[in-house]
């Protein structure tokens, strides 16, 4: 009897367990029944905000100009001088004896040192011409050919801020000045506006378009009969673009410096354009 009673406990004990584990298992499938019908809703209600990129639906996108004028008001220079000699340090004491008084006349223009930069230093080994091949037969190949001399050249450019203070003279003073100090090969000037106006002036740019892009946006609404709500996105692109510039070389006229005339370069002007894409939700 007492054998039977253990069995029968234990019979209970596991039905018993297989019913907890089966009012579990339903509770947990209701639970995830639950959160798929809340998640089928909610995709539900927002499907109408998936795709196009944008995050909405309905949505119209205008485009508009802006642009400004504005003198040049910056000139640049580049001078490059070149020295030869026998010896490497030779070449490189002739070129230093010509650019160093050179940008000694500049910086005695006015001109600050932050403006002047050098954009190359080379120091190139010169080699003796190979003989030229004849009908008969070609010179054998030299795998070490001899070293004849160096060349040492700087290359410098300089910007000018303030073309005021040269009477509308800029290039005939800088040519000469630098061709007094023997410095042959200068190109220029590049007229430009000055970067910190540039900033500015794109700024106003900016503005002026925005302010077009909204009153095309508030016409358009008008005629499709609907209503802007808020933008959704917002996208700038800088179309700078300047009138041509003017490139000389001071060689001509021996530098300037043989009694030519001087040569007129109107600094013409230069245009900063932004250009605006905006789009607007719509209902």
């Amino acid at each position: 009897m007492k054998s039977i009673y253990y069995t029968n406990m234990n019979e209970q004990n596991n039905i018993g367990a297989q019913h907890f584990m089966y009012k579990n298992i339903g509770w947990l499938a209701i639970a995830l029944i639950v959160i798929a019908i809340i998640g089928g809703v909610s995709l539900i209600k927002n499907w109408k905000y998936i795709g196009m990129g944008q995050g909405v639906a309905n949505t119209i996108i205008v485009t508009a100009d802006g642009e400004i004028r504005a003198d040049k008001d910056t000139a640049t220079f580049t001078f490059t001088h070149t020295a030869e000699a026998k010896t490497a340090r030779e070449a490189s004491k002739k070129l230093t004896e010509k650019v160093t008084p050179a940008l000694d006349a500049v910086y005695a223009l006015g001109i600050e040192k932050k403006d002047v930069n050098t954009e190359n230093v080379s120091l190139n080994p010169q080699y003796r011409q190979a003989l030229p091949c004849t009908l008969v037969a070609c010179p054998p190949y030299n795998q070490n050919p001899e070293i004849i001399g160096w060349q040492a050249s700087q290359t410098v450019s300089i910007k000018v801020r303030d073309l005021t203070k040269f009477d509308n003279d800029i290039a005939g003073t800088v040519f000469q000045m630098l061709a007094e100090k023997g410095i042959t090969n200068v190109y220029g000037p590049n007229f430009d506006i000055d970067a910190d106006k540039q900033s500015d002036l794109r700024v106003e740019a900016r503005k002026l378009a925005i302010e077009k892009a909204q009153s095309k946006a508030k016409v358009l609404a008008d005629q499709l009969g609907v209503t802007l709500v808020r933008v959704v996105s917002f996208n700038e692109g800088n179309d700078n673009m300047y009138f041509p510039q003017y490139n000389m070389k001071a060689t001509m006229s021996e530098g300037m410096g043989g009694g030519a005339d001087t040569v007129a370069l109107p600094t013409g002007e230069g245009k900063i354009r932004s250009n605006v894409t905006i789009t607007y939700e719509i209902r």
